[in-house]
């Protein structure tokens, strides 16, 4: 019904239909047998093999007759349809509401030329005659030549999700190589990085060492307090320099959370140039995530995985030990020498305590090892320099230690921040990727694969 429709739903009803039906009744007009939306029906329905009967309405029989042979003549010639009888009908609303319309049949003379009426049918009874079993096995037959097709059959629709595979692999493989961007990320603050160092040289102190320090390390910062003023004051004022100040906690976070902003930057003109790809699948893809309100959601996300990150995990613990045991293992000397020191110095404590050298660039009196700080500085616990990172022989090999303890932590941080910043922006975009990379392994696919051939047969 409606074929013709401006409404392509109804095109969509009428094919369901036309793939459903075992006979075909062509209802025709003189206005529209060869509209394009006519031809275009019944040509699928002839590539199917679908039975078809031509009827010709609202005709004047005694003036309209004589066309139909070229009207036929086009229609089949426009839809390869080779009608099982062709019928005509009359223009009578009378009879059409009664229910009382004669049905015609037409037969073309051998000319083409000439058209004659020959007689009246009674069209249920026609269609109860019809040999339905030859019809149906016509009809299975065309319904397979159309899936055999290979322009439109089951090996081109194969044939497309094919290509739609390749597309979603090279998305995924687009993705995979250009996804990289380059940020500066925060080292580890030293208070905690010279807490973590702490922990680990004080698990080989004598126990007397342990608890000495453990007193000492406490009341030190009371002690400090009022000589590190008076220090920075007179190092300030007087020399010229500003005494060492380590970065604090909140700086690191707030580092750390431009460095997230930098990296989203980054990453969203990447994907505005990779957007700009042939590849539909990844223009789909990549522009839902470059709407505003996608870019605001990725940044949102960014901060939270950030405030999920403890400072220091277990595996980056496991990481400075065997950083700090390597060290003393190609140490032996500098190691004994100075845990000697350590422990005179644990034992002298009280003496020494208040010794401070001006200009912020030496304390002594606390344990070598109480605290240390990125670049390569040994800090006394309330944060002055005792060693610096240019001094030759301990102090060098020390500060090169430190780097790589920060590079290390800064690896693995970046590391931790990805996976999670990953999982939570990419992972339905990759699981859709992989999807449709992956159709043409399925059991179903390959099995359509498999069994065209015997279809053919």
């Amino acid at each position: 019904p409606d074929i013709d429709s401006a409404a392509k739903m109804n095109w969509k009803r009428a094919e369901k239909i036309r793939t459903a039906a075992d006979v075909i009744v062509a209802v025709l007009t003189q206005e529209k047998y060869n509209d394009a939306a006519v031809r275009r029906f019944y040509r699928e329905a002839a590539a199917a093999k679908k039975p078809v009967i031509v009827l010709f309405n609202m005709l004047d029989l005694d003036e309209d007759v004589q066309h139909i042979p070229r009207w036929i003549e086009q229609f089949i010639t426009e839809t390869k349809v080779q009608p099982l009888c062709i019928l005509a009908v009359p223009h009578s609303r009378t009879q059409a509401e009664n229910l009382t319309l004669p049905f015609h049949e037409v037969l073309i003379q051998d000319d083409k030329q000439t058209a004659t009426l020959i007689g009246q049918v009674n069209f249920n009874t026609f269609l109860s005659e019809l040999k339905f079993n030859d019809i149906k096995t016509q009809t299975l037959l065309g319904a397979l030549d159309v899936l055999n097709d290979q322009s439109a059959g089951i090996s081109a629709y194969l044939a497309r999700i094919e290509t739609a595979a390749k597309q979603f692999a090279e998305a995924q493989e687009t993705l995979k190589h250009n996804g990289e961007t380059t940020v500066e990320w925060a080292f580890l603050p030293s208070s905690i990085l010279a807490e973590e160092i702490r922990l680990w040289w004080s698990e080989s102190r004598p126990d007397w060492s342990k608890t000495l320090n453990s007193f000492y390390r406490k009341s030190g910062q009371i002690l400090l307090f009022p000589i590190k003023k008076v220090g920075g004051y007179i190092s300030t004022e007087y020399l010229g320099r500003k005494p060492v100040s380590p970065v604090s906690f909140t700086d690191f976070e707030k580092i750390e959370r431009e460095a997230a902003v930098e990296l989203c930057e980054n990453m969203f003109q990447k994907l505005e140039r990779l957007a700009a790809s042939y590849n539909p699948v990844l223009k789909r893809e990549l522009s839902k995530l470059l709407t505003g309100e996608h870019r605001v959601a990725i940044l949102e996300t960014a901060h939270k995985v950030l405030s999920s990150l403890e400072p220091v995990n277990d595996d980056f613990r496991v990481l400075l030990r065997k950083r700090l045991d390597d060290w003393k293992s190609e140490n032996p000397q500098t190691d004994v020498w100075l845990r000697r020191i350590d422990n005179v110095m644990s034992a002298a404590h009280p003496l020494l305590t208040g010794v401070l050298v001006l200009g912020g660039s030496a304390v002594v009196g606390l344990p070598v090892f109480g605290s240390m700080i990125a670049g390569g500085v040994i800090t006394t616990y309330g944060g002055e320099t005792l060693l610096a990172a240019g001094s030759e022989g301990i102090a060098g090999g020390i500060a090169k230690l430190f780097r790589k303890i920060q590079k290390d932590f800064v690896t693995q941080r970046c590391q931790r921040f990805c996976a999670e910043f990953n999982k939570e922006i990419w992972d339905d975009v990759n699981n859709r990727l992989k999807n449709g990379t992956e159709i043409v392994n399925s059991e179903a696919f390959q099995n359509c694969k498999k069994n065209i051939s015997a279809l053919r047969k």
